[in-house]
C-alpha cells in the first residue's frame, strides 16, 4: 500500500543552514524538494565531478584486463590523499590521449587513401617542375567518361584505374594552358606512402599502449563506483542547502515524511531548535513522493517497478499484489513449458547458493515465476517442447482441456475479462456511494459482453444468450452514470461521449489477451522444431555433439525470446491495459529521503 505522507517545513537560523541539512541527513526520513532553484558553485562542482567519474567508469568497463589479472595497484593510491580524484584525472588524460591517437590515425589513413591511387611520388618534385613552367595536373575522371579536347602539345598518362575512376597525369610545355576540366587534384604536402604508412602504424601503437594502460586501471572500478555514490550523496546535500528558502535571518527547507515517522522529526526539531510545520499535502501538489509498503510475498515485484522506472502517483492506487499475481500467470503461459520452469528453478537455487549475501528479492521473484511455469507446463503436458502422452508417466498430471488450442484461447479471454473487471471493481469501491460507481459496474457488464463477443468472432462459438443483455445493461449504465449531471442533455451527451471513447478500446483490450496464447504456442513450437532438427544427429555417436549443440543453442535462444516476450507482453498487459482501465497513470516519483551514507559501506544508513 502507499504510505501516507506529511508535508513538512523546517525553519532554522541562516548560519545553521549546513548543519541543519547534515542533521536531517543523519535522521534520514525527509524527502527534500527545492523551495527555490538550487544553484551554487559547490553543487556545480560536484555535478561536474560526478559526470567525469561516470565517463571514466563507462570507459573502464570496456577495458577489462585481457589476462584476468588485477592490473596496477599504483593508481589506487595518490600522493594527494584523494585516490579516486587522482585516478579520475589519470584515466581522463588517457582517454584524451586515446582520442588524439584515433584522430591521428584517421587523418593519416584518409591521406593514405587519397594518395594510394596515384602511387608513390614526390610533392617537391611536382612543385619544382611547375616552377620551371611545365603545366602539370593530376586529375581523376569517371572510368567511362571521355576527356575534353586538349592542346596538341599536351600529353596524358594514365597512372592508375579502378572500377569507378581513371587517375591521370596531364602535362603541357610552358605557355600552353590546360583546360579547366577535368578538375585538378592538388597533392598534399606529404605524399611519401612509406612515411604515411609509418604514421598510421605509430598512431595505432599509441592506441594500443593507451588501451593497455586503461586495462591496468580497470580493476579500480569498485573504488570509482563507491566514489560516485558518495558524490551523488554530496550532490543531494548540496542541492538541499542551495534549494532552501530564505527570509531575513532564517532559512527554511521543504519536504515530505511518512506520517508514521513524525515523532523522530519533532524530537530532532526540539533538540536543535528548529521551527517545524507538519500538514496534510494538498491534492494538487505534484511533488508528493510515493513510498510503497509491500507484503513480504509481494516485495519481489518492486524489482520490476524499479527496472521499468515506474511508480504510481501518491494519489493513485498500489496494484503491486495484482501485478505480482497476474504477471506470474502471464509468465507461465508465455513460456508454457514445465522443463523451462524446472530449469529456471534450478538456476535460481544454484545462484542463491553462489551468492548467499545478495538481496533475496530476485531469487524469490524467479522462484515464483519458475513454480508457476512448472505448474502450467505440467497441466499442459509440455517438457522442453515434448508433448507427453496421457498414458505416460507424467501424462496423468496433464489437463486435457489445456491441450486444445480453442480452450487456451478462451482461457486467455477469460483472464482478460477477470483482470479488467478487477480494475473497474476497484474503481467502484473507490467511488463508494457515488453514481459513478454504477458507471464502473456498467463497464464490467460491457467487458463480459466483450468476452462473449470475442469468442463468437475469434473462436466461432454460437452467440451466448447472456451477451446481448450484458451489452444492453452495460451500455445504458455507461450512458446514464459516466457523467452525472442534473441537466439531462449534459448527462446523456457526456455518457455517449464516454461510451464512444471506451467501447472499442474495451473490446480490443479483452481480445489483446490472446497474445498470451499466441506467444506461448510459438515458444513451444520453436522448442519442438529444434528438437526435431537435433534428433537426426543424436542417435549417431559421430554427430552427437552437433545434435547437442543444436539443442543447447536452440533452447537457449528460445529462452531469451521468451524472457523478451514477458517484458513486451506480460508486463504490458499490467502496465497498459489493466492500468488504463483503472485510471492509473504511473505519475509518481519515488520517496528518496535525504540520507547520509555509511562511512564504511558507502550505503545509505
Amino acid at each position: 500500500m502507499i504510505e501516507k505522507m506529511k508535508h513538512a517545513y523546517i525553519v532554522c537560523r541562516r548560519q545553521e543552514r549546513a548543519a541543519t541539512v547534515d542533521r536531517l541527513g543523519e535522521l534520514g526520513i525527509v524527502h527534500v524538494v527545492d523551495v527555490q532553484p538550487a544553484q551554487s558553485s559547490e553543487l556545480e562542482d560536484r555535478q561536474s565531478e560526478a559526470s567525469r567519474v561516470e565517463d571514466v567508469l563507462n570507459a573502464l568497463h570496456q577495458y577489462q584486463p585481457e589476462d584476468g589479472g588485477e592490473g596496477l595497484a599504483e593508481p589506487m593510491t595518490g600522493e594527494d590523499g584523494q585516490p579516486p580524484e587522482l585516478l579520475t584525472r589519470r584515466v581522463l588524460k588517457l582517454l584524451d590521449q586515446l582520442e588524439a591517437a584515433e584522430e591521428e590515425e584517421a587523418h593519416w589513413s584518409a591521406l593514405r587513401d587519397r594518395i594510394e591511387p596515384w602511387g608513390g611520388f614526390s610533392r617537391s618534385t611536382f612543385d619544382r617542375l611547375t616552377d620551371y613552367g611545365l603545366a602539370l595536373r593530376l586529375a581523376a575522371v569517371p572510368a567511362k567518361e571521355s576527356l575534353p579536347e586538349l592542346p596538341e602539345e599536351a600529353m596524358v598518362w594514365e597512372v592508375n584505374r579502378d572500377r569507378r575512376r581513371r587517375y591521370l597525369l596531364l602535362a603541357a610545355p610552358a605557355g600552353i594552358e590546360l583546360p579547366e576540366q577535368p578538375t585538378a587534384f592538388v597533392p598534399p604536402a606529404e605524399t611519401d606512402l612509406s612515411v604515411i604508412a609509418r604514421k598510421v602504424e605509430e598512431a595505432r601503437e599509441k592506441q594500443e599502449q593507451t588501451k593497455a594502460q586503461l586495462r591496468q586501471h580497470s580493476p579500480a572500478q569498485p573504488v570509482l563506483a563507491d566514489y560516485l555514490r558518495r558524490l551523488r550523496s554530496a550532490i543531494e546535500f548540496a542541492r538541499a542547502r542551495a534549494g532552501m528558502g530564505e527570509a531575513e535571518a532564517v532559512c527554511y527547507l521543504r519536504g515530505y515524511i511518512p506520517a508514521g515517522q513524525q515523532e523522530p522529526l519533532r524530537v530532532a526539531a526540539q533538540r536543535h531548535g528548529w521551527g517545524l510545520l507538519l500538514q496534510e499535502p494538498a491534492k494538487d501538489d505534484p511533488h508528493i513522493p510515493t513510498k510503497i509498503r509491500l507484503a513480504r510475498w509481494v516485495e519481489p515485484i518492486r524489482l520490476v517497478f524499479q527496472a521499468m522506472g515506474i511508480m504510481p502517483g501518491y494519489w493513485e492506487i498500489d496494484i503491486s499484489a495484482w501485478f505480482m499475481v497476474f504477471l506470474s500467470i502471464f509468465f507461465a503461459i508465455l513460456f508454457g513449458d514445465a522443463g523451462y520452469g524446472a530449469l529456471f528453478l534450478v538456476l535460481t537455487l544454484v545462484l542463491r547458493k553462489v551468492f548467499p549475501k545478495a538481496p533475496s528479492q530476485p531469487f524469490w521473484l524467479f522462484g515464483i515465476f519458475s513454480a508457476s511455469t512448472i505448474a502450467w507446463g505440467v497441466m499442459a503436458g509440455t517438457y522442453f517442447g515434448i508433448q507427453v502422452e496421457p498414458d505416460s508417466a507424467l501424462g496423468f498430471l496433464r489437463v486435457e482441456a489445456l491441450t486444445k488450442e480453442a480452450n487456451v484461447q478462451k482461457l486467455c479471454f477469460l483472464l482478460g475479462a477477470i483482470h479488467l473487471t478487477i480494475a473497474h471493481a476497484w474503481n467502484a469501491m473507490i467511488y463508494g456511494r457515488s453514481l459513478k460507481t454504477l458507471s464502473e459496474i456498467a463497464w464490467i457488464a460491457v467487458l463480459w459482453g466483450n468476452y462473449y463477443l470475442a469468442q463468437v468472432l475469434v473462436l466461432g462459438i454460437p452467440q451466448p444468450p447472456l451477451m446481448l443483455p450484458l451489452y444492453a445493461t452495460g451500455l445504458a449504465g455507461v450512458v446514464l452514470f459516466s457523467n452525472p449531471d442534473r441537466n439531462p442533455l449534459r448527462l446523456i451527451g457526456g455518457g455517449v461521449g464516454a461510451l464512444l471513447l471506451g467501447l472499442v478500446n474495451s473490446f480490443v483490450d479483452v481480445v489483446s489477451y490472446i497474445r498470451l496464447y499466441a506467444v506461448g504456442a510459438a515458444t513451444v513450437a520453436v522448442a519442438e522444431s529444434f528438437n526435431h532438427m537435433a534428433w537426426d544427429f543424436l542417435p549417431s555417436w559421430g554427430t552427437f555433439l552437433v545434435g547437442a549443440a543444436i539443442l543447447l543453442l536452440g533452447h537457449g535462444l528460445n529462452v531469451v525470446l521468451g524472457l523478451m516476450s514477458v517484458l513486451v507482453h506480460g508486463v504490458r498487459l499490467n502496465v497498459l491495459e489493466f492500468s488504463q482501465h483503472l485510471g492509473l497513470q504511473w505519475s509518481g516519483n519515488a520517496y528518496r529521503p535525504l540520507q547520509r551514507l555509511d562511512s564504511e559501506t558507502g550505503e545509505s544508513n
